[in-house]
């Protein structure tokens, strides 16, 4: 399955970013595909679309051990506006999400840019279109959804996590 892999942003690490997810996953004897065509600089861009099992466990797995990789994320949508990245959100698929009663919390990550706080909160509240009917909990939440602005690429990803870091200290594992 197809899934984001979010790298941590520490300039002395980034060229072990991808040797130390390739380990990780020959460690755990997991396939780990991803398109050598696509321009992948984790200098400017530490992001990259990698293809492994559908296993939020073993997604976990690897996050646990991957120290240089922040999360894995099922993306949901993307686009290059936020109205774009709405628009494309398949209602169907996403309504088992949408009208769960589990807790949920949103993130916003940006690459390349600076966002105040009133900029993360008005983006996340683009998201009411949804009607959510779980709680929000911040610090107990059972589902993470993350809204990443890739300034560099000029794309915008709105996935759920699967596995790895949220707030960039606590180890989560969404099912």
């Amino acid at each position: 399955m197809k899934y984001l892999a979010s790298f941590v942003r520490k300039d002395l690490f980034f060229d072990f970013c991808l040797p130390e997810l390739i380990s990780v996953c020959e460690m755990f004897k997991v396939p780990l595909k991803w398109d050598k065509n696509f321009s992948y600089d984790i200098n400017n861009d530490p992001l990259l679309f990698i293809d492994i099992p559908d296993s939020p466990e073993l997604a976990q797995k690897i996050c646990e051990r991957a120290i240089l990789t922040k999360n894995i994320i099922k993306v949901i949508s993307s686009g290059l506006s936020y109205e774009e990245l709405l628009s494309k959100v398949n209602i169907e698929e996403f309504l088992p999400e949408s009208s769960s009663e589990e807790t949920f919390k949103f993130e916003v990550d940006q690459r390349g840019r600076v966002m105040s706080q009133d900029e993360k909160l008005d983006i996340i509240q683009k998201f009411h279109i949804f009607n959510f009917k779980g709680k929000v909990s911040l610090k107990a939440a059972k589902r993470v959804f993350i809204v990443i602005d890739n300034h560099h690429r000029g794309v915008k990803y709105f996935g759920k996590l699967i596995g790895g870091k949220s707030d960039g200290n606590k180890i989560f594992i969404i099912i």
